[in-house]
């Protein structure tokens, strides 16, 4: 009995087929946000020169290490999916796929810059995932959610002589949840 409910666990081994225009589609998605990847690094930059001028000791190497803390993920499950910018949106895709052949539903989480590409993982599974209901099709029920998230970005000082900083700050979150309808 428990080596069953461990297999069960494990991700399938086979991989899920997409059709032509699944394909076609996700490429294009993939070639957008790389594009969107690339202009949003440089609003980075920019936006860290304007808090330079602000808080120049902090930003100064040579004073501080600047260090992003990740955000905390409170009792994730097996169903829960965190999309990322750097993970592909395809494999996302796949994953989030996969799942609902096993769970009645997920949930998929973004944050930050990445809410944008959560909205839209959401819906394409919506638009291409069609669940059997007794003899006709239903689709699949979303129920999004959001939130503000504390984020802790931190400071290590690179001399003996100042102290460790922390700042907070808040950012934006989506989770939405996709169910099967019941039947």
């Amino acid at each position: 009995s428990s080596s069953s409910s461990s297999s069960s666990l494990k991700p399938s081994k086979k991989k899920l087929k997409l059709t032509r225009e699944e394909k076609e589609e996700l490429k294009e998605i993939e070639m957008e946000y790389n594009t969107l990847d690339d202009n949003f690094s440089g609003s980075l930059i920019v936006n860290r020169d304007l808090l330079m001028q602000k808080e120049e000791s902090l930003w100064d190497p040579t004073k501080y290490k600047f260090v992003k803390l990740l955000a905390d993920r409170p009792h994730s499950k097996k169903n829960d999916i965190f999309i990322s910018r750097s993970c592909s949106f395809t494999a996302q895709y796949r994953r989030a796929i996969e799942l609902l052949e096993e769970e009645s539903f997920i949930e998929i989480h973004g944050l930050g810059a990445s809410m944008e590409r959560t909205i839209r993982l959401a819906k394409l599974i919506q638009k291409n995932k069609k669940i059997k209901i007794g003899n006709s099709i239903g689709d699949l029920l979303l129920s999004p959610t959001t939130s503000t998230v504390i984020l802790v970005d931190e400071y290590h000082p690179l001399s003996d002589n100042l102290l460790p900083t922390a700042k907070e700050r808040s950012n934006s979150a989506i989770h939405i949840k996709i169910m099967k309808p019941k039947s």
